[in-house]
């Protein structure tokens, strides 16, 4: 959060000239969606370093992220009459297995969509992510139970 803070005063303080900065970057940095070398580092995007991220940048990405699947979880009628701890508990596969991931459920889904929560559970407890995921998936399935954290 301090970060985000610090990023807007920045952009306060400079504002048209801190925006022909962003663009002048931009031009000579190129983009990249995948990692790149650059001299002997780890780049990504317009010359990000990420051999060595810190906790405030990874929490921003984050954020971010969630941000996105949340918006594109909206778009899904049942998602929106879910509380919001089983909310949380889709958000977060989710971001676990991407959104194409999570609508392989579909039993699942059906269970949500059904108001049937034990069945929603069974299912995620049914599946190779429940395998996979050790504890984190213990506690999604006790929550989407459940309804409580």
């Amino acid at each position: 959060m301090k970060l985000l803070l610090l990023a807007l005063l920045v952009t306060q303080l400079f504002s048209s000239d801190f925006d022909n900065l962003v663009r002048q970057i931009k031009f000579y940095e190129g983009f990249s969606s995948k990692p790149y070398s650059d001299n002997g580092h780890q780049s990504i995007g317009y010359g990000t370093n990420i051999s060595h991220i810190t906790q405030a940048e990874a929490h921003m990405l984050l954020v971010h992220r969630l941000a996105i699947r949340h918006e594109r979880l909206k778009q899904l009628s049942w998602f929106n009459k879910l509380p919001p701890i089983r909310k949380r508990v889709i958000l977060n596969m989710s971001y676990q297995l991407g959104h194409k991931g999570l609508l392989k459920f579909k039993h699942m889904i059906w269970a949500i969509k059904h108001n049937y929560w034990n069945g929603a559970a069974n299912q995620m407890v049914s599946s190779r992510w429940y395998r996979q995921s050790g504890n984190r998936a213990r506690i999604l399935v006790r929550q989407m139970r459940t309804n409580k954290d």
